[in-house]
């Protein structure tokens, strides 16, 4: 499992089958000749790569998180090809991912707010507050949603937005029947005039 998951680290050591013990391998340093030259141009390294093609579903989604922290100018392309991946966390992080691409096609996303399961309903909802036309009315759908864990979702990015602008957004949330959402609004409101009133 060490060396599936520290590939890096562990091929500095030998593993004796009859004891499990590691012994470390002599460092031998590198001739000039044997550098290799590499592609600054390319952000996506082998490694990342490895990850997205792996077979366990928690690499691959590291392996979109790691594409998302390399700046990748193709991120979005790169996260619409899990839409159909076997594992629901791999295509919630996709959808998650591509939130924070900066060119993204629109209509292959227009579904995701409407789907019947909820982590990918929240993803989907998220991922049009910030890049949707109307993303009002996106943060209304998510902070209405029927599931609990897709307003509180749609909660954590009220910061996207002025409060004194959106005043009936920060409202919505602040009046909430769920707990978490409404701590998650009086948060971002306090002492911004809000008062939320008792009955």
């Amino acid at each position: 499992m060490v060396q599936e998951w520290a590939p890096d680290v562990m091929s500095q050591f030998r593993i004796d089958p009859s004891t499990l013990k590691a012994h470390r391998l002599p460092v031998i340093e590198p001739t000039p000749e044997a550098w290799e030259v590499v592609d600054t141009e390319d952000p996506v390294d082998e490694r990342i790569l490895d990850a997205l093609m792996s077979k366990r579903a928690e690499r691959r989604v590291r392996g979109l998180e790691m594409l998302a922290e390399t700046e990748e100018p193709d991120l979005f392309e790169w996260c619409t090809m899990f839409p159909d991946d076997p594992s629901i966390d791999v295509r919630v992080a996709a959808i998650e991912m591509a939130r924070r691409s900066d060119d993204p096609e629109l209509g292959m996303m227009e579904t995701y707010p409407e789907a019947d399961d909820k982590r990918i309903r929240a993803a989907g909802v998220a991922f049009m507050t910030r890049h949707g036309e109307d993303r009002e009315a996106c943060f209304r759908i998510g902070l209405t949603d029927p599931e609990t864990h897709v307003r509180v979702s749609t909660a954590r990015l009220l910061g996207d937005l002025d409060p004194t602008v959106h005043r009936s957004l920060f409202e919505l949330a602040l009046y909430d029947h769920n707990p978490k959402v409404a701590e998650q609004a009086r948060k971002m409101t306090t002492g911004k005039g809000y008062v939320v009133e008792q009955w």
